[in-house]
């Protein structure tokens, strides 16, 4: 590159001005600056001053008020003048490899710009102002310290998404989530909503009405200095919705476990929760509550349990009618929930609008599509970021959307609605005293009315229920009589047996909906089928009260026990 004399350069300014040129090319002429008569050209229409050695332009640049097309690639400007956005009807400007850190917001004066290229700078943040340039279709920004995903910032045919992104990515407003989920657990009859009212309003109703479906009630929290926005999840424990409540036993909550005083450790069933928030809560604390002590004591091997379920964190006798260790408990929920690890983490903003759309939708559930052109026009654009946050939000209880394989159609559900819906179907006394579990899809419309293919599907993809599609029949599983039909003789066939320490329903439950295809003639029923698969038949079936299920196969061959 040859270095271009001031002297040669005055003149040439000089010329070009006196013969109204329109375009002037000083690419390549070693130039370290511009003198402030580069601001006489204001003919000029096109200005090459491409790959020189420029760390600043003179705020004269700023009368070149015809320019539409200013080409700056390859130099070592650090920052443009506020001058710069007198060029009004500039329609292409080329930054590339440059040193600039910001762009000036009067950059929004360009009214009429259709190409920005700045690649390859020291950019970390763009000026609210270019939301103003609607007439951009291509925005170059690739190879800069932006916060922006390279899925985003690589398509520079879609500058909206580039400058909507970076907008709403906001690190300095990052900020707490405070809020936590409570989740009350246990053997219908324990005082589980007697618990709740005096934990949140101090109040207690010997007339109490059990829970009929979910209660899920907001409680606020003061810890030192923060307030946790608490949403306290009550269940009714109906035996039949046991296995529905994998898909909201989350990580991230904390769990209140509460025993009835006045029954025995089996009745209470304590291990069969500890088992069941240990298996999809994680490491999630849970307290045990001891409620009803004013009218009977229960011994428990607290040595035991707190050796086996390491997420115990305490035991606490209470009396909802005496009010007694009520303080203590909520001093131990306080201890507790601030443990918890997302409220020692910050969200972005969009993750909290997000959460908002999600949470006033109206509908059993969204397919996960949706939820992703939700995330999308909030800027969550990274996948990661998706998962991340929908697996927050299951956890907090504002969707159910396990992260594992436990629901197979991908879809997003409110949790509400389904449980209501699921509680409605299985608390129906017809479907269970008359048709014993097995119903026409058209007879769910008097109790759920435009809800009921939803909340059919919903239960059949929580493996409740199965669809015989040629019927128009729902199959739910808890409903289903309990006595065997006749399957004929079994006794020479080979047999064999799983033994478990707790054996809950949900498991033959789910094999049978699993294996709904391969039922031999209608022979089901609540606790076990009949099957065959390509002429090789099985018997299985559960034995809850000796916590096995035992299986016989219509061979001796290895080949048919394997179906199996």
């Amino acid at each position: 590159m040859q270095k271009m004399t001031n002297e040669e350069l005055l003149k040439i300014i000089e010329e070009t001005a006196k013969n109204r040129v329109t375009q002037l090319d000083l690419k390549e002429s070693g130039l370290t600056s511009l003198p402030p008569e580069i601001g006489s050209l204001t003919h000029l229409k096109r200005l090459y001053l491409n790959c020189n050695k420029l760390e600043s332009l003179p705020p004269e640049i700023g009368k070149l008020t015809n320019l539409n097309r200013l080409y700056l690639r390859d130099n070592k400007l650090t920052s443009l003048p506020p001058e710069i956005g007198n060029l009004t009807n500039l329609t292409h400007i080329y930054l590339r490899s440059n040193k600039l850190t910001s762009l000036p917001p009067e950059i929004a004066n360009f009214t009429k710009l259709k190409g920005l290229f700045a690649s390859d700078n020291q950019l970390k943040t763009l000026p609210e102002e270019m939301e103003n340039l609607t007439e951009i279709s291509t925005l170059d920004l690739r190879r800069n310290p932006l916060p922006i995903p390279p899925e985003i910032i690589d398509n520079i045919a879609e500058p909206s998404l580039i400058i909507q992104y970076l907008h709403k990515y906001k690190p300095e407003e990052a900020k707490a989530l405070d809020r936590a989920k409570i989740q009350l657990l246990g053997v219908k009859g324990g005082g589980k909503t007697s618990l709740l009212q005096r934990l949140i309003s101090d109040k207690f109703d010997r007339q109490e009405t059990p829970t009929a479906s979910i209660d899920i009630q907001p409680w606020e929290i003061q810890v030192d200095d923060r307030q946790i926005e608490a949403s306290v999840w009550d269940f009714g424990a109906q035996e039949c919705m046991y296995f529905a409540y994998q898909f909201f036993i989350t990580q991230r909550s904390l769990y209140l476990l509460v025993v009835d005083a006045t029954k025995g450790q089996k009745e209470n069933q304590i291990e069969y929760w500890l088992e069941l928030i240990q298996s999809f809560g994680g490491n999630s604390p849970v307290v045990i509550v001891i409620n009803k002590v004013d009218e009977q004591h229960i011994k428990l091997n607290r040595s035991k349990l707190y050796s086996k379920y390491k997420n115990i964190k305490a035991f606490i006798e209470t009396s909802c009618l005496q009010n007694q260790g009520i303080e203590e408990l909520k001093n131990i929920i306080y201890r507790e929930i601030i443990t918890l690890e997302h409220l020692q983490e910050q969200f972005q903003p969009t993750w909290f609008t997000v959460k908002e759309k999600l949470e006033q939708i109206e509908k059993v559930f969204i397919p996960y599509s949706e939820y992703e052109r939700m995330c999308r026009s909030e800027a969550i654009i990274e996948e990661s970021d998706q998962r991340n946050l929908i697996a927050l939000l299951n956890d907090l209880g504002s969707v159910v959307y396990p992260k594992d394989d436990r629901l197979k159609d991908g879809n997003i559900y409110n949790p509400k609605l389904v449980i209501e819906g699921i509680y409605k179907v299985l608390n129906e006394s017809e479907f269970s005293d008359r048709y014993r579990g097995i119903i026409k899809l058209n007879q769910l419309n008097p109790i759920l009315n435009n809800l009921k293919y939803s909340i059919a599907d919903a239960m059949c993809n929580f493996e409740l229920a199965f669809e015989v599609e040629e019927e128009q029949k729902l199959v739910i599983m808890d409903l289903l009589a309990e006595e065997q039909p006749k399957i004929g003789e079994w006794e020479d066939f080979l047999a064999f047996e799983y033994h478990y320490n707790l054996l809950p329903s949900s498991i033959i439950s789910r094999f049978i909906v699993r294996n709904q295809k391969y039922i031999e003639n209608n022979k089901y029923w609540r606790y076990g089928a009949v099957l065959d698969k390509d002429g090789d038949r099985a018997l299985v079936k559960a034995d809850l009260q000796n916590n096995k299920i035992s299986i016989w196969v219509s061979g001796a061959t290895e080949k048919a026990r394997d179906k199996f």
